[in-house]
């Protein structure tokens, strides 16, 4: 489920300032919430419409795993790459 060129019709900028608040808490490690890794790195492509430099950042940590269920890693690279500052 990769973000496309047409995911940024459909993601308002100011919608994912607000949507994010509640998707960052899903990035904050916790053993009581196992949130798979291919959603982090969709959580992490969201964050890029919001805070570009702080999503490059978790990006290269994310491990493997988050690149197995149709995303690669420089989809989402390139996505992050290409939102505007």
């Amino acid at each position: 489920m990769p973000f496309t060129p047409v995911s940024e019709s459909l993601l308002d900028r100011e919608w994912m300032a607000v949507d994010y608040q509640v998707l960052k808490m899903a990035l904050v490690p916790d053993p009581a919430h196992k949130l798979e890794e291919q959603w982090r790195a969709l959580i992490v492509m969201a964050q890029a419409i919001v805070d570009r430099d702080g999503a490059w950042t978790r990006a290269l940590i994310l491990g493997d795993d988050a690149f197995k269920a149709g995303n690669s890693k420089s989809n989402v690279l390139y996505w992050i790459a290409t939102r505007p500052s």
